[in-house]
């Protein structure tokens, strides 16, 4: 657990910007201690790391709510926040103990990589009463309109391909392919973008869906961007298009 808390950093493969190289040991993992039932952590969060804190306090309170409402044993765990993956297969292979497979808990599993699935930020027991409250009263499913619904940005994996790491192709534009797709079957789908986007040109941006408004739907639709999310399902491979999810 040292190892993983420290050796590995928040690693990240050249490919997705930004790298980390191995060894790094500047931007550490969050460590985390079930003690008799009680929470301790070691921070990985630095003194301008807005977002990483954000991250770990959502990480911290879900593992506290677990804590409040199950009995756990003690525990040592080491989580990654980052939204990239963090173990590749490849560089541990040719690691000796003691950095051999690290057992790290992350955001993101790619079969290239050793990661344990942990849930994102956004599922951060603090949101979700405030947002079934908003939600309010919803149809049942089978009074709902017959229809897919999606809206959001063209985010695509091509943003993030700066500084020569590849050209963008086709497979990479899920958003893209979702828009021309709908744009045939207007009785089908309710699709449109919330912001204009170079990558969706011939596309206008319509206003956003809220959440009630989205409970009147059958159908959602997910289309992955150049989040986590396009990395988050077992199966995901890096820089490649992934087929459209009906929920």
């Amino acid at each position: 657990m040292d190892s993983a808390h420290l050796h590995w950093a928040d690693y990240r493969d050249p490919q997705w910007g930004g790298a980390v190289p191995l060894g790094t040991s500047r931007n550490r993992l969050l460590r985390v201690n079930i003690l008799g039932g009680r929470l301790y952590y070691v921070s990985c969060v630095g003194q301008r790391s807005t977002a990483r804190r954000v991250r770990q306090d959502a990480a911290l309170r879900l593992i506290q709510a677990t804590l409040d409402a199950h009995a756990l044993p003690d525990v040592d765990l080491v989580l990654s926040l980052s939204d990239r993956p963090t173990v590749p297969r490849s560089a541990v292979a040719a690691q000796p103990p003691p950095h051999g497979v690290p057992l790290v808990f992350a955001y993101v599993q790619t079969p290239r990589h050793w990661s344990v699935p942990f849930p994102y930020a956004t599922f951060d027991p603090r949101r979700w009463t405030p947002l079934f409250r908003r939600l309010g009263e919803h149809p049942p499913l089978a009074s709902r309109k017959q229809r897919a619904v999606w809206r959001g940005s063209c985010n695509s994996l091509c943003d993030m391909l700066k500084d020569g790491r590849g050209a963008c192709t086709p497979e990479m534009l899920d958003r893209l392919r979702l828009l021309q797709h709908a744009s045939r079957c207007p009785d089908l789908a309710d699709v449109a973008l919330t912001k204009p986007h170079g990558n969706c040109r011939g596309f206008p941006a319509r206003a956003a869906v809220s959440m009630a408004a989205h409970a009147e739907y059958a159908f959602l639709v997910h289309a992955d961007g150049n989040g986590f999310s396009g990395r988050a399902r077992r199966g995901a491979r890096t820089f490649d298009g992934l087929p459209l999810t009906f929920h």
